[in-house]
């Protein structure tokens, strides 16, 4: 993947969890829900899968979407999965939200310092104020 696309994953992973976080604040949960556990997720399986190739060696077979997930990733990776995603409950999905930011960070920063690609910080630590904020307001009035 060029860096360009990798410079474009990233601030767009941050504006779907302002996104997801605006929506769950709106009580759009499930739209709020989607975006987290589904979109979110595809930006960071596709980090996952640029971190691998990075540490692996570009004629390592990731595979397409998420098939064989479990075994082309580092099994920490993977088990960390079973923490990123939420039941259909409010407070649920915020912590998804959360988690998923905190390790998207974690996969994107490696990534960005083993290609030597400047990370977006002032992008991301805005994102996250603003999903912060929304956050800490979840139960004003909408």
């Amino acid at each position: 993947m060029a860096s360009q696309d990798i410079e474009n994953l990233i601030p767009d992973f941050w504006y779907h969890a302002y996104l997801a976080a605006k929506k769950i604040r709106r009580g759009e949960l499930l739209d709020g829900k989607s975006i987290c556990d589904g979109y979110m997720k595809n930006c960071l399986v596709s980090m996952i899968k640029i971190q691998t190739i990075a540490r692996k060696g570009t004629g390592f077979e990731v595979w397409h979407g998420y098939r064989f997930f479990e075994q082309w990733t580092d099994p920490n990776v993977a088990g960390a999965f079973s923490n990123l995603f939420a039941r259909y409950e409010k407070e649920e999905v915020w912590e998804a939200l959360h988690r998923t930011m905190l390790y998207f960070r974690d996969i994107s920063t490696d990534v960005c310092n083993l290609l030597e690609i400047d990370y977006p910080d002032e992008a991301a630590a805005y994102a996250t104020k603003l999903v912060h904020l929304l956050y800490d307001n979840r139960n004003a009035a909408n």
